[in-house]
């Protein structure tokens, strides 16, 4: 009887492509990345920005072979599996003069909004949809898809950000608070296209992305 081929990650040699937004980028490809070194240190890993539209032609183009997206960007027929929920929190400078207090919402209405586009130059997000059915809207006086920009822009300004909470923690010198209103979170997934489903070598990579993630999920 055959034998099933037995996988051997320390001389794995193979070509990555992951599909995500840098701030998914940031909570799990960095760190998958990490893993892969200290595990198969031949496996060549390629980081692509997507758009929650292009997800399924990308895979059917063969440009990506995994995609760490939220629930909003899948079709039912595209395997996926769950990794984790998240929901948003708000950061601002430790400085900022409502860090430490009872944020109410009238008070929340009132601040000056940095706000995270994906797509860019959106003003309008999961927060002002919350804030919208209780008939109230906020000010989001800036809105970018550079990642990168917001610590600075939290720490030398009165601007105060909505985050997905994860996002938020790798923020270096900023203080999060929860917001006075319940935001609808969502679920970040990881998908995949049936050209890799049986490979044993992404089924692995796929296993270490599941493990690796169980300490946040």
């Amino acid at each position: 009887m055959l034998q099933p081929p037995v996988l051997e990650p320390e001389n794995l040699a193979m070509t990555l492509r992951i599909g995500a937004t840098d701030y998914v980028q940031q909570i799990i490809a960095v760190p998958l990345i990490l893993k892969l070194r200290r595990l198969a240190p031949n496996v060549q890993v390629a980081l692509l920005p997507v758009q929650g539209q292009n997800i399924k032609t990308l895979f059917e183009q063969n440009k990506i072979d995994l995609a760490f997206v939220s629930h909003y960007n899948l079709t039912p027929d595209m395997y996926q599996q769950k990794l984790y929920d998240e929901r948003y929190i708000c950061a601002m400078s430790k400085t900022h003069w409502v860090a430490n207090t009872a944020l109410t919402l009238e008070t929340f209405c009132e601040l000056p909004f940095a706000m995270f586009s994906y797509n860019g130059g959106e003003f309008s997000g999961a927060t002002d949809l919350a804030l919208q059915k209780l008939g109230l809207k906020r000010k989001v006086m800036v809105s970018l898809n550079n990642i990168l920009l917001l610590p600075s822009l939290l720490q030398e300004s009165d601007l105060v950000a909505v985050l997905p909470e994860c996002l938020a923690k790798t923020l270096s010198n900023v203080h999060l608070q929860t917001p006075p209103i319940e935001i609808d979170g969502f679920t970040m997934l990881m998908s995949w296209h049936e050209r890799t489903h049986h490979d044993i070598a992404h089924a692995w990579v796929r296993e270490l992305v599941v493990e690796m993630m169980k300490d946040i999920g």
